[in-house]
């Protein structure tokens, strides 16, 4: 029996490597293959291996040699496997413990996917350990989605690994991020959206609660410069005032509102970036200055049913999950197929949840 050198035998470990740069983006759809030198570099076999390996890609079609020039990637017969794609979802909590925000977005995400050939794995992001394990499993994902995980929550190892990739999305408007993408909710149209709502409601003086939470969530200022610009452009007045409700005692935020209605008392609707913010405190106002029902209302954004379904004077900026989650997997899978688009960011229009 004829015996061959071992680095001879290794075809398989290129064709693997090729494959799975096909798959995370480092060789798209159209673009030209390294040469047989480098490949043979990079992965560290001789070029012996390297020259039957894309033999056997270019016989099953995955890239397409031509003369003269280096061999260019087809993407699309990758689609025709049956191999499952794994997806993993990188969240800075348990899943017990997720953002409701998130949770919505992942279970239509996971909806999506099971009628595709793709898996998704929760992957907590918690602490070091964590991030430890998700860098062990790393090689085994084929892309991942990100939700709230901002550039300094990670090291840089996984930063640069995530990087590295282009199959990975966030789905957060959380500012800088590992991730090359981003598919998020419009949160500044949602301002705007609910500050035109207020001018057609005939809302005397909404008084804007800037959230404590604006100074490092993105998506909060975003969400309060809406609504100051399009209350500006109907020309409605309107008070701003802070929102530290963490920071405050009750009695302290109490003595705040109170203060507010003395000196603005045709304050009639409060505004929060967050449903559930908005709801407490406008139940402040009705303590501190009883009214006919209805007299205050409120409107903050999220649209979550078990946050908003009981609240008839409370109007709200929702959150598209479906759509978001068809964008996530529908991009994934473009990802998988070697096809990126034109923007890294996409901003989905929100859906407005007025009063009943």
């Amino acid at each position: 029996m004829k015996n061959h050198p071992a680095s001879d035998l290794k075809y398989d470990t290129v064709i693997n490597h090729i494959i799975r740069g096909i798959r995370l983006g480092i060789y798209p759809d159209q673009s030209k293959i390294p040469s047989e030198k480098m490949l043979a570099e990079q992965i560290n076999v001789s070029v012996t291996s390297v020259r039957e390996g894309l033999k056997q890609l270019c016989a099953k079609n995955i890239i397409i040699k031509q003369q003269g020039r280096r061999s260019i990637v087809n993407a699309s017969a990758l689609c025709n496997g049956n191999r499952t794609m794994h997806i993993g979802w990188i969240g800075r909590s348990d899943f017990e413990q997720m953002n409701p925000v998130y949770f919505e977005t992942y279970s239509r995400t996971l909806s999506h996917l099971l009628k595709t050939n793709c898996h998704l794995s929760f992957l907590p992001f918690r602490m070091e350990r964590d991030e430890i394990n998700i860098l062990r499993m790393f090689d085994s994902f084929d892309g991942f989605l990100l939700a709230g995980i901002r550039m300094q929550h990670v090291s840089s190892e996984l930063a640069a690994r995530l990087r590295a990739l282009h199959n990975v999305i966030e789905i957060d408007d959380i500012g800088v991020t590992p991730a090359n993408y981003m598919i998020c909710t419009n949160g500044y149209l949602g301002g705007v959206m609910m500050g035109e709502y207020l001018a057609e409601q005939k809302r005397k003086c909404p008084v804007l609660f800037l959230s404590d939470y604006a100074d490092f969530y993105p998506a909060f200022n975003m969400r309060n410069r809406g609504i100051i610009d399009g209350l500006s452009a109907r020309r409605i007045p309107f008070v701003l005032a802070p929102g530290n409700t963490r920071q405050s005692t009750p009695q302290e935020f109490t003595a705040q509102v109170a203060e507010l209605l003395k000196k603005y008392p045709e304050i009639d609707t409060i505004w929060h970036p967050h449903d559930a913010a908005a709801i407490k405190i406008r139940k402040v106002f009705e303590m501190q200055s009883p009214r006919e029902p209805g007299f205050y209302r409120s409107c903050g954004v999220d649209g979550l049913p078990e946050t908003v379904e009981n609240e008839p004077f409370h109007a709200s900026i929702a959150h598209p999950f479906d759509e978001l989650a068809r964008l996530c997997v529908e991009t994934m899978l473009n990802f998988f197929s070697g096809h990126y688009p034109d923007r890294n960011v996409r901003k989905i229009s929100p859906i407005l949840i007025p009063w009943r």
